[in-house]
């Protein structure tokens, strides 16, 4: 909560946001565009990327076949879209011809898209100028697993959501954090012994 204050306003907003809210990869955020996005049914379909090598790539593909997902998006998320996506149009319609065509949900006042080593650069800046701990934009993927899976959700529902192509790889990654799950079994052991 104090991240998604820290970055009210900010032009990674919407970044953090579907960080924390769907544990996208920064590949997967710069590279979603509003045509994935079917806000009626909300759903968003994670089917492209822009990544950075020695020249910036947006590829109509994911990490893995696992990576291509939909996604059901929580009501928070779906309101603060529609209202990007209405900013935007008003942006679109004062810049008119020049206003960029990419449709990407992550775009300038001019509709060009960010650079993915923008959103990593300024998520550091936030944090630094807000006083909150150091982390890497990928970090925002962990919480989302982290807060998923202390609320009692399963791996499964888990890695679909990350789109990790095994439930080994969430496995290995989160089982350590669930302090719940852990309580669990030691009142469990208690019952059953006891």
């Amino acid at each position: 909560k104090a991240l998604l204050n820290a970055v009210k306003g900010d032009p990674i907003e919407p970044a953090v946001y579907l960080g924390l809210f769907l544990g996208l990869r920064r590949s997967e955020v710069v590279g979603l565009r509003w045509k994935d996005i079917d806000f009626d049914k909300k759903l968003i379909t994670i089917q492209n990327t822009v990544v950075r090598f020695s020249t910036i790539s947006e590829l109509e593909k994911t990490k893995s076949r696992a990576s291509r997902r939909t996604l059901f998006m929580p009501d928070t998320l779906k309101e603060y879209l529609e209202a990007l996506k209405a900013s935007q149009e008003e942006a679109r319609a004062v810049i008119g011809r020049k206003y960029s065509e990419e449709e990407h949900v992550l775009q300038w006042p001019d509709g060009t898209s960010y650079n993915p080593s923008y959103v990593t650069h300024r998520f550091k800046k936030v944090l630094k100028a807000n006083r909150l701990p150091e982390q890497r934009f990928h970090d925002l993927r962990h919480t989302a697993g982290s807060i998923l899976l202390n609320d009692g959700l399963s791996i499964k529902q888990i890695q679909n959501m990350l789109g990790h192509e095994k439930s080994s790889t969430t496995l290995d990654i989160y089982s350590h954090l669930s302090t719940t799950g852990k309580h669990e079994t030691a009142q469990a052991m208690n019952r059953l012994l006891s």
